[in-house]
């Protein structure tokens, strides 16, 4: 790759991995809430027209629906890791806020169940456009060797989430990022990396780390019982 090309890519990543979630972050600290999901929309928008142009997607496959690479196999390898994560994190938010765990589902049914549907559709099918199919479309060349490849990918899955504003947020999703950068990378397929974002965001949502990852979430935690 070209030095001139290359910079340019470089300076592309940053500004949409890390200056784009950092001015996301000033914003929500200035204005104390900021839509998140409609800037993630907005800025899929241009992200999926280049796909289908420059790369030959069709509109389908960018939402992750299109052709698959899912095999009966790799459906099961990936369902059945998701058990021991789930303990684990079970177990994590136990000892570091017990009164969290599954209070999300406990006081708030309705709504829980409402998350558990609009999460995959809202949050992970843009996610998984910008994060995965665009960065290796676009930056994966970048880094050539497997390893940090992977690390860099979900590194900046992992920042987009510094909206947050606390280091839980960027450590899980840091180590999901990993699982579903890998998943995709190995299966090629976005609707099983997809699948598997939705399962553990689903899981993250009902074990109770809400107020870690949506800060909607946080009032509903701590509102009087």
């Amino acid at each position: 790759m070209m030095g001139k090309r290359r910079a340019w890519l470089f300076a592309e990543l940053a500004a949409l991995y890390i200056a784009l979630p950092a001015l996301l972050t000033l914003a929500r600290l200035h204005l104390r809430t900021f839509p998140v999901i409609p800037v993630l929309w907005l800025a899929m928008a241009p992200i999926a027209v280049w796909l289908v142009r420059q790369r030959g997607y069709t509109p389908l496959a960018v939402l992750g629906v299109g052709k698959t690479a899912i095999t009966e196999r790799r459906l099961a390898v990936t369902l059945a890791r998701a058990l021991p994560a789930a303990l684990a994190m079970v177990a994590l938010l136990h000892g570091i806020h017990p009164d969290w765990l599954f209070s999300f589902v406990s006081s708030h049914p309705k709504f829980w169940i409402a998350v558990m549907f609009a999460y995959p559709v809202l949050s992970v099918i843009p996610q998984g456009v910008i994060y995965r199919a665009f960065f290796r479309e676009r930056y994966a060349a970048l880094f050539p060797h497997p390893a940090v490849r992977t690390l860099v990918a979900a590194a900046c899955f992992a920042f987009c989430h510094v909206f947050f504003l606390n280091v839980w947020a960027l450590l899980l999703t840091f180590i999901g990022g990993i699982l579903f950068w890998r998943t995709y990378e190995k299966t090629g397929s976005l609707l099983l990396a997809n699948l598997e974002h939705a399962l553990y965001g689903d899981l993250v949502f009902t074990i109770g780390y809400g107020a870690f990852l949506y800060h909607g979430t946080l009032a509903l935690v701590n509102a009087p019982k």
